[in-house]
């Protein structure tokens, strides 16, 4: 009869059996002091890279679309800029009046470009807008009443603010003078763009500000503060969305925010 002998147990090899307790608490005091300084290293990095962001002045993305307010039917008749009939429920952009119901807003952020903040084209082109005119605004070539029919007629430039017939628009001039506001307007041609931000949250703000080659040139800068004037700022700033650039205004999230473009 063949007994089974029980086997020798092996004891599992540790590497802490090969360090003494003096060399394994000096070991766990350097982890500390290396995870503590890293710690701090990260937040003194991430403090330094907001400080250095404080003072941009963020700039929107048109490729991304309009900035839509809602329509207020009861004061505002207003017809979609992309299948022409009249908006109940919809929206228009407040920087350059391009309007659309809540079934095409998406595709006019796709098929209608929203008014530049920064260009490369020195002579700057018309920006017409078709359509949902103020009433009592004379055509600027036979001077007739623009916007009195029905739908979507005649166009406006959301630059120089002028507005044409369609008839007349063959012989309005390609090229934009910004109109009697100029003065007060940052040509895109004078903007500079630039994206900063880590991968993944990058962003566009304004790098430089050029005069452009013209006098009297006084760029009028609007600046809201959401948590004055009975929290105003926004309707302030949308009185001035259609006639400057995109870049001139800043509404504060969190008090004033002030923006230091080179000028």
């Amino acid at each position: 009869m063949r007994i089974r002998l029980p086997k020798k147990t092996r004891s599992m090899w540790n590497p802490l059996n090969w360090i003494s307790s003096e060399d394994l608490n000096a070991t766990l005091i350097t982890s500390g002091y290396f995870v503590t300084f890293f710690a701090v290293s990260f937040i003194v990095v991430w403090k330094i890279f907001k400080k250095m962001h404080q003072f941009e002045l963020p700039a929107r993305d048109i490729s991304k679309g309009h900035r839509w307010c809602a329509i207020n039917t009861f004061s505002n008749t207003a017809y979609c800029s992309i299948c022409s009939t009249l908006v109940i429920d919809g929206y228009f952009c407040d920087s350059c009046g391009v309007c659309a119901d809540h079934s095409c807003y998406k595709k006019a952020d796709k098929t209608l470009q929203c008014k530049a903040l920064a260009s490369c084209n020195e002579l700057m082109k018309h920006h017409w807008v078709k359509g949902n005119i103020p009433s009592v605004y004379p055509c600027g070539i036979c001077e007739e009443e623009c916007g009195a029919e029905a739908g979507l007629s005649d166009f406006r430039c959301c630059w120089c603010q002028r507005v044409v017939h369609k008839n007349c628009l063959k012989n309005v001039s390609e090229i934009c003078d910004f109109g009697p506001y100029r003065s007060f307007i940052v040509p895109p041609s004078c903007v500079t763009l630039k994206k900063v931000g880590l991968k993944g949250h990058r962003h566009l703000v304004v790098d430089e500000v050029r005069p452009p080659p013209y006098e009297p040139w006084s760029p009028l800068i609007v600046i809201g503060n959401r948590k004055s004037g009975n929290n105003e700022g926004e309707n302030v700033l949308n009185s001035f969305r259609s006639y400057l650039n995109p870049a001139q205004y800043r509404l504060g999230q969190k008090g004033l925010e002030l923006g230091r473009p080179s000028f």
